[in-house]
C-alpha cells in the first residue's frame, strides 16, 4: 500500500530531521558563544587547503568539481593582503560553504583538511563547538545511508530518497550495518524516534503479509524469499530479538507445511485467516513493554489452528491439478 509506505516514510523522515536539527542547533549555539567571546578571531594558516586545491587539474577544478575553485576564491577574498592566514570564523564559513554541495568527490577531503586546521585554535568554547560539529558529521553527514534520507538531490527539489521508498532504503536494501546506522539514531531520538523505529518494525511484518497474499492466492515462495533474505543478514534478530526471530521462522515453517500439503485436504479459508492472524500477533513485538511470552503463546495457538485446518476437508478447495497455483 503506497499510502501506508509513505506514512511510514514521513514518520521516519521527521524523526531523523528533528534529531539532526536539534544537534545542529547545539553546535551553532556553542559556536555563537565562542564567536561572541572572540575565540574565532584567531588567524590560522590555510596553505594545506590551498595545496590540495592546486594539486587538481584545471578541468577538475572548473568543470568536474567547481567547489575546488570556489573555495580557492573564498580564501583569496578573506586574505586580500596575501598573509597566508585567515580567521577561524572565515574558516568555519568556508566549511559551511562546502557542506552545502552534494555529490562532490572532493568535499570530504576539503572538510577534513579544514577540521585539522582548526585543531587547537581558538579557546575552550570553540573546541567544544568543534567537537559537537564533528559528532554531528559522524552520525549524520558522513554516513551515506543516513545522509541520503536527510536532503534533496543536489540542484533539485526532489528528495534523494522518496518517502514511499524510505522503508525499502532502511530495511530491505543494504547491509545490517547500514540499517543499524539509521535505526540506532532513531532509538536514541526520544519518543518520536522510538515510534519511528516501531513503525519500521510494524511495516516489516506488514511486508511479510503482503508477500504472502500477493496475487489471488497464498504465495509461500514470496514470503520465504523475504524471510530468508532478512534472516541471512541477521536483520530479523536485530529488529525483533531472538525470540521474535524464532517466532517468524516457526510461522514460516508452519505456512510451508500447509502450502505443500495436498490441496484437497486443506481448508484454505481457515488456513489463510490463521496465517494472517499469526503475522498480526508478531506485531505485538514492536509495542514497548509488550509481553514476549504472550506473543509466543499466540503463535503456538496459530500453529495449532494451522494443523487443525489440515484435518478439515474442504469441498471448495482447488483440485490437485491446481496445486502449482498455490505454491508460486
Amino acid at each position: 500500500d503506497p499510502t501506508q509506505m509513505r506514512q511510514v516514510g514521513k514518520v521516519v523522515d521527521k524523526a531523523l530531521n528533528d534529531e539532526y536539527t536539534k544537534k545542529y542547533n547545539v553546535y551553532k549555539d556553542l559556536y555563537a558563544k565562542a564567536d561572541t567571546a572572540g575565540e574565532t578571531l584567531q588567524p590560522v594558516s590555510y596553505q594545506g587547503l590551498l595545496d590540495y586545491i592546486n594539486s587538481k587539474t584545471p578541468t577538475t577544478r572548473q568543470k568536474l568539481d567547481p567547489i575546488l575553485d570556489s573555495v580557492a576564491e573564498s580564501l583569496a577574498m578573506n586574505d586580500p593582503d596575501k598573509t597566508g592566514a585567515i580567521t577561524v570564523r572565515a574558516l568555519e564559513d568556508i566549511y559551511q560553504q562546502i557542506g552545502k554541495v552534494k555529490n562532490s568527490p572532493n568535499a570530504g577531503e576539503l572538510k577534513k583538511i579544514i577540521t585539522d586546521m582548526g585543531e587547537g585554535a581558538g579557546g575552550e568554547m570553540y573546541q567544544a563547538a568543534r567537537a559537537a560539529r564533528k559528532q554531528l558529521a559522524k552520525e549524520f553527514e558522513d554516513v551515506g545511508r543516513v545522509d541520503k534520507l536527510l536532503g534533496t538531490k543536489a540542484g533539485y527539489t526532489d528528495r534523494r530518497v522518496a518517502l514511499d521508498d524510505v522503508f525499502k532504503h532502511v530495511v530491505l536494501d543494504g547491509s545490517l550495518e547500514e540499517m543499524r546506522s539509521v535505526t540506532s539514531l532513531l532509538k536514541k531520538a526520544g519518543p518520536e524516534g522510538r515510534q519511528a523505529y516501531a513503525e519500521l518494525q510494524g511495516q516489516t511484518v506488514q511486508h511479510m503479509k503482503d508477500m504472502l497474499t500477493k496475487g489471488d492466492q497464498m504465495s509461500f515462495k514470496n514470503l520465504n524469499t523475504l524471510v530468508n533474505q532478512l534472516d541471512s543478514e541477521d536483520k530479523l534478530a536485530y529488529m525483533f530479538g531472538k525470540a521474535g526471530r524464532d517466532q517468524i521462522l516457526d510461522l514460516r515453517d508452519a505456512i510451508k507445511d500447509v502450502a505443500v500439503k495436498e490441496p484437497g485436504a486443506v481448508n484454505y479459508s481457515n488456513t489463510s485467516g490463521a496465517v494472517l492472524r499469526g503475522l498480526e500477533a508478531l506485531q505485538s513485538l514492536r509495542v514497548p513493554g509488550a509481553s514476549t511470552f504472550a506473543g509466543l503463546a499466540r503463535t503456538r495457538e496459530v500453529s495449532k489452528k494451522l494443523e487443525k485446518a489440515l484435518e478439515q476437508p474442504n469441498t471448495l478447495a482447488p483440485k490437485s491439478e491446481n496445486r502449482n497455483a498455490l505454491v508460486k
